[in-house]
Protein backbone atom coordinates (compact mmCIF):
# COMPACT_ATOMS: atom_id res chain seq x y z
CA UNK A 1 0.00 0.00 0.00
CA UNK A 2 3.03 2.37 1.05
CA UNK A 3 4.74 1.80 -2.21
CA UNK A 4 1.57 2.64 -4.40
CA UNK A 5 1.24 5.55 -2.77
CA UNK A 6 4.37 6.73 -2.80
CA UNK A 7 4.29 6.02 -6.78
CA UNK A 8 1.24 8.43 -6.70
CA UNK A 9 2.60 10.73 -5.30
CA UNK A 10 5.74 10.90 -8.01
CA UNK A 11 3.72 10.26 -10.55
CA UNK A 12 1.63 13.68 -9.71
CA UNK A 13 4.60 15.11 -8.92
CA UNK A 14 5.95 14.87 -12.43
CA UNK A 15 2.40 15.85 -13.80
CA UNK A 16 2.64 19.54 -12.04
CA UNK A 17 6.31 19.94 -12.85
CA UNK A 18 5.79 22.72 -15.75
CA UNK A 19 6.71 21.40 -19.09
CA UNK A 20 6.69 23.93 -22.05
CA UNK A 21 6.39 22.47 -24.78
CA UNK A 22 7.30 25.07 -27.34
CA UNK A 23 10.12 27.61 -27.38
CA UNK A 24 10.59 31.23 -28.59
CA UNK A 25 13.22 31.55 -30.90
CA UNK A 26 15.06 34.66 -32.98
CA UNK A 27 17.85 35.33 -35.11
CA UNK A 28 21.06 35.19 -33.26
CA UNK A 29 21.70 39.08 -33.91
CA UNK A 30 18.40 39.67 -33.20
CA UNK A 31 19.11 42.60 -29.98
CA UNK A 32 15.57 41.06 -27.87
CA UNK A 33 16.71 39.82 -24.76
CA UNK A 34 13.49 38.26 -23.77
CA UNK A 35 9.85 39.21 -24.43
CA UNK A 36 6.53 39.62 -22.43
CA UNK A 37 3.00 37.10 -22.80
CA UNK A 38 1.36 40.17 -23.79
CA UNK A 39 3.79 41.47 -26.55
CA UNK A 40 3.45 37.69 -27.96
CA UNK A 41 0.37 37.72 -27.66
CA UNK A 42 0.01 40.96 -29.60
CA UNK A 43 2.02 40.05 -32.29
CA UNK A 44 0.87 36.23 -32.43
CA UNK A 45 -2.79 38.11 -32.89
CA UNK A 46 -1.87 40.40 -35.37
CA UNK A 47 -2.31 43.03 -33.44
CA UNK A 48 1.14 44.59 -33.70
CA UNK A 49 3.76 44.37 -36.72
CA UNK A 50 6.67 45.64 -34.77
CA UNK A 51 9.22 44.68 -32.11
CA UNK A 52 9.37 47.09 -28.78
CA UNK A 53 11.95 49.35 -30.86
CA UNK A 54 9.89 49.64 -33.89
CA UNK A 55 11.97 47.05 -36.13
CA UNK A 56 9.21 45.06 -38.05
CA UNK A 57 8.42 41.47 -36.71
CA UNK A 58 7.77 38.20 -38.93
CA UNK A 59 6.16 35.34 -36.64
CA UNK A 60 6.90 31.66 -37.97
CA UNK A 61 4.70 28.59 -37.21
CA UNK A 62 4.46 25.43 -37.61
CA UNK A 63 1.56 23.34 -39.56
CA UNK A 64 -2.14 23.25 -38.24
CA UNK A 65 -1.57 19.85 -35.54
CA UNK A 66 1.78 20.83 -34.88
CA UNK A 67 2.38 19.90 -31.15
CA UNK A 68 4.38 23.66 -30.38
CA UNK A 69 1.67 25.04 -32.28
CA UNK A 70 -0.89 24.11 -30.35
CA UNK A 71 0.91 24.25 -26.95
CA UNK A 72 1.85 28.35 -28.11
CA UNK A 73 -1.61 28.84 -28.78
CA UNK A 74 -3.26 27.59 -26.50
CA UNK A 75 -0.60 29.01 -23.49
CA UNK A 76 -0.17 32.12 -25.20
CA UNK A 77 -3.18 33.84 -26.72
CA UNK A 78 -5.92 31.10 -25.05
CA UNK A 79 -7.12 29.59 -28.12
CA UNK A 80 -7.95 26.41 -30.21
CA UNK A 81 -6.77 25.74 -33.64
CA UNK A 82 -9.90 26.73 -35.03
CA UNK A 83 -10.71 29.72 -33.23
CA UNK A 84 -7.05 30.89 -33.93
CA UNK A 85 -7.56 29.86 -37.54
CA UNK A 86 -10.89 32.33 -37.65
CA UNK A 87 -9.34 35.18 -36.21
CA UNK A 88 -6.29 34.69 -38.63
CA UNK A 89 -8.55 35.04 -41.32
CA UNK A 90 -10.22 37.87 -39.96
CA UNK A 91 -6.71 39.76 -39.52
CA UNK A 92 -5.64 39.05 -43.34
CA UNK A 93 -9.15 40.63 -44.37
CA UNK A 94 -8.59 43.59 -42.49
CA UNK A 95 -5.34 44.22 -43.47
CA UNK A 96 -4.25 47.79 -42.02
CA UNK A 97 -0.59 47.19 -42.24
CA UNK A 98 0.00 43.99 -39.58
CA UNK A 99 1.50 41.45 -40.79
CA UNK A 100 0.08 37.99 -40.08
CA UNK A 101 1.80 35.14 -38.61
CA UNK A 102 3.24 32.70 -41.58
CA UNK A 103 2.76 29.02 -41.49
CA UNK A 104 5.76 26.52 -42.36
CA UNK A 105 5.38 23.26 -43.52
CA UNK A 106 7.86 21.75 -40.44
CA UNK A 107 9.53 23.11 -37.39
CA UNK A 108 12.74 22.76 -39.11
CA UNK A 109 11.27 24.98 -42.18
CA UNK A 110 10.95 27.71 -38.81
CA UNK A 111 14.06 27.57 -37.35
CA UNK A 112 15.98 27.77 -41.11
CA UNK A 113 13.76 30.56 -41.90
CA UNK A 114 14.31 32.71 -38.43
CA UNK A 115 18.01 32.14 -38.85
CA UNK A 116 17.93 33.90 -41.79
CA UNK A 117 16.20 36.25 -40.91
CA UNK A 118 16.94 38.81 -38.05
CA UNK A 119 13.30 40.47 -37.43
CA UNK A 120 11.40 36.85 -37.20
CA UNK A 121 10.34 35.12 -34.00
CA UNK A 122 9.29 31.35 -34.20
CA UNK A 123 7.70 28.76 -32.25
CA UNK A 124 8.65 25.71 -31.97
CA UNK A 125 9.40 22.47 -30.28
CA UNK A 126 11.69 21.66 -27.51
CA UNK A 127 14.22 23.54 -25.56
CA UNK A 128 17.39 23.99 -27.96
CA UNK A 129 18.03 26.66 -29.81
CA UNK A 130 19.83 25.57 -32.95
CA UNK A 131 22.52 27.52 -35.48
CA UNK A 132 22.10 31.09 -35.60
CA UNK A 133 19.74 31.29 -33.34
CA UNK A 134 18.58 32.19 -29.68
CA UNK A 135 15.64 31.21 -27.35
CA UNK A 136 14.03 34.41 -26.03
CA UNK A 137 12.45 33.67 -22.66
CA UNK A 138 8.87 34.70 -22.29
CA UNK A 139 7.89 36.33 -19.21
Amino acid sequence: MKTRILFLMIAFAACAIAQQAFSVVVNKDNPAASVNKAQLRKMMMGETAAWPGGAKVLILIGPAGDASRSAALKEICGMSESDYSKQALQVSFAGGGKSPVRTLPSTAAVRQAVALSPGALGIVEGTQGGPGLKILPVE
